[in-house]
């Protein structure tokens, strides 16, 4: 069964949603010549803490990064890194 969820958890989704999305925007102006993807990773973690939040990867067991950093030929669930861009 598919939990419906209410008005009230969709406002709240709502609103993580459009912090993400403000995070992602200012992150991605980050992303230049040079800089790694580890770097990357602990900006992303600051600009989500700084937000109130906390990095949902982190809950992922065995897994330690705010963000997930697939370059060029990855296709999904890059790992950051010090490979710089």
């Amino acid at each position: 069964m598919i939990p419906i969820k209410t008005e009230e958890e969709i406002k709240i989704m709502a609103e993580g949603g459009k912090i993400a999305g403000r995070i992602l925007k200012e992150l991605s102006g980050k992303v230049v010549p040079g800089v790694s993807t580890l770097e990357l990773d602990l900006e992303a973690e600051k600009m989500i803490k700084e937000a109130g939040g906390e990095p949902g990867f982190k809950r992922v067991p065995n897994y330690y990064h705010a963000i997930c950093t697939a370059v060029n030929e990855e296709v999904v669930h890059g790992i950051p890194a010090d490979r710089k861009l």
